[in-house]
């Protein structure tokens, strides 16, 4: 994967943005970078919090990730081809097909977007 983000593990820092209002906006940074500040609609401060928290989990856990699910597929994709005449799991309407195929599409979709 080419390096065109900040590098991780990214974290949120709050309050890292001083705020008339509020006192502080959680930040969400990169090493020394900042990459984002994290505003909220209405008066719920702690979604602000939260929708950071989510936005870092879900980077940091990215790359590891899309290597389980290139595990998955190069496992269940052996399994697919040696069993799916025999085994109903593997058959066109059998659960593993389905996880097979949603593994695949979900793999593809990530690996076109060059994140």
């Amino acid at each position: 994967m080419s390096e065109k983000h900040t590098p991780l593990p990214w974290h949120v820092e709050h309050p890292y943005i001083k705020h008339a209002f509020s006192g502080g906006l959680p930040a969400i940074r990169g090493g020394q970078h900042d990459i984002a500040d994290i505003r909220w609609n209405g008066n719920n401060e702690k979604w602000g919090e939260a929708n950071a928290r989510l936005i870092v989990r879900a980077v940091n856990a990215h790359d590891q990730l899309v290597g389980l699910l290139q595990d998955c597929r190069a496992f269940m994709g052996d399994e697919y081809r040696a069993a799916q005449s025999d085994n109903p799991l593997w058959g066109l309407d059998g659960v593993g097909a389905r996880l097979y195929q949603q593994v695949r599409a979900l793999l593809a979709e990530l690996e076109a977007s060059d994140v």
